[in-house]
């Protein structure tokens, strides 16, 4: 038997013995409906996700048969029951985005749990050691809370079925063994925020299958170990964001998988670009190449996103940056770059953010820029450039982000034809762009 509220539908559904479903419309719901549900021990899936829940969280051990449990998306406040964790039939609880306050209670009788989702629902305190029991789980996601103290072996050594693993963005110190060598093999390993310094955590070492791995913010010091740049060939997703990683970034990144998301920001690689396989979909090695040019080879001709902001970067912007065909992001911006924009900015024909403000570009826009069909955001104030603003349609299109307003030329010198310079009076720049682009 099953209750489901679907997001939108404010009905309950009960099946009743001869298999017709029966109920009637309700203006709202509430979980003070599961006390009367007691009688109903054969209930074994209730999901009332994403609705407009209110109040604490009952006592479900009255539901003896629930199995799945999904009341996430909802607004329920309070702390957890005093039995809650002695569901024991349970596979599948979703109480993620609430508003539920104190800390996990004890979790030993959820022995067949399979799936446990707790992100974003403002829990506190220590996770309990009672979650290495749950010998069956195989998800475990309890990211963006207020979590705390340690994760030892004891969290984790028992979970030889688990393949997915949040606890990104919690104020969680993981300590492990130097030696130790977890049962299970993950697909998925998010740690952002955690700390899992200063040395690259070596039981990732025994992790040889995993697609998706973040430990941005991990207080990582030092260079990368060798070994880490043979890990799963299914990597398709990385993040060693805001650390202090040093040292050269090798050419092993080509036995990475295809479409690979890197992001390498607030580090400290040095040395040039190296050979970045063409499936590279995205890289970010914003804050990392300090006081050298970068070198951009034709090998990167298929990335989507090139973030190198927040640099000491100098020299002129490269022309091989117009070969990147694919490329959808460019962000140079603070850095000492000087010399003109690439005049053949032009041919990249799918580029929509595009952002080198201060820095020390001189000389014209490239009338090219105007070619730019999707262009929606440009930033290139706080460089020494002038324009002539082109006549082209293309401009009127633009959908800008920046603080100021949508388009952001402040501190370029603007020359524009007869009939439009009537907006360049007193007011500002920004009114010229804004009537550019009709809004």
């Amino acid at each position: 038997m099953a209750i489901s509220l679907l997001p939108g539908v404010k009905k309950k559904r009960k099946t009743g013995a001869n298999g017709q479903e029966s109920g009637a419309a309700t203006k709202s719901v509430t979980l003070s409906c599961c006390n009367s549900m007691a009688s109903e021990s054969s209930l074994e899936v209730l999901r009332l996700d994403g609705n407009q829940l209110s109040g604490s969280l009952p006592d479900f051990t009255i539901l003896s048969s629930l199995r799945e449990l999904r009341l996430n998306r909802n607004q329920l406040s309070g702390s957890f029951p005093e039995h809650f964790g002695q569901t024991s039939s349970l596979t599948h609880l979703d109480l993620s985005e609430n508003r539920i306050s104190g800390s996990l209670p004890e979790l030993t009788s959820f022995l067949s749990l399979k799936e446990l989702h707790l992100t974003n629902s403002k829990i506190s305190g220590k996770l309990t050691e009672s979650v290495g029991q749950l010998s069956m789980l195989e998800f475990l996601d309890a990211s963006s809370n207020s979590l705390e103290g340690v994760i030892s072996e004891a969290h984790l050594s028992n979970l030889s079925m688990l393949r997915d693993l949040d606890l990104s963005y919690n104020s969680m110190d993981l300590k492990f063994s130097a030696d130790w060598a977890p049962a299970f093999q993950l697909d998925t390993i998010k740690l952002a925020s955690c700390k899992l310094g200063p040395s690259f955590p070596k039981w990732l070492q025994t992790q040889n299958n995993f697609s998706v791995l973040d430990i941005s913010g991990a207080g990582i010091l030092g260079t990368v170990p060798d070994w880490f740049w043979n890990l799963s060939p299914r990597l398709s997703d990385i993040n060693l964001s805001n650390n202090q990683i040093h040292g050269m970034i090798p050419n092993i990144l080509l036995t990475f998988a295809p479409f690979l998301k890197i992001d390498f920001s607030s580090n400290n690689f040095s040395g040039p670009i190296l050979s970045v396989p063409f499936d590279v979909s995205a890289l970010n090695l914003a804050k990392n190449w300090k006081g050298r040019e970068v070198e951009f080879r034709n090998t990167l001709g298929l990335i989507k996103i090139l973030d190198l902001s927040s640099n000491k970067l100098s020299g002129e912007i490269p022309s091989e940056i117009t070969n990147l065909a694919g490329l959808v992001g460019l962000n140079l911006s603070r850095n000492s770059l000087s010399g003109p924009v690439a005049p053949k900015i032009g041919q990249l024909r799918w580029l929509y953010f595009l952002d080198s403000s201060r820095n020390q570009l001189i000389g014209e826009i490239p009338k090219s820029l105007s070619q730019v069909s999707n262009l929606g955001f440009l930033d290139l104030s706080d460089n020494n450039l002038s324009w002539q603003i082109p006549s082209s349609t293309q401009l009127q299109s633009f959908m800008l982000l920046h603080t100021w307003g949508i388009l952001d030329f402040l501190g370029l010198h603007l020359r524009n034809h007869a009939q439009e310079t009537k907006y360049l009076d007193n007011q500002s720049v920004m009114l010229a762009i804004k009537t550019m682009i009709r809004l």
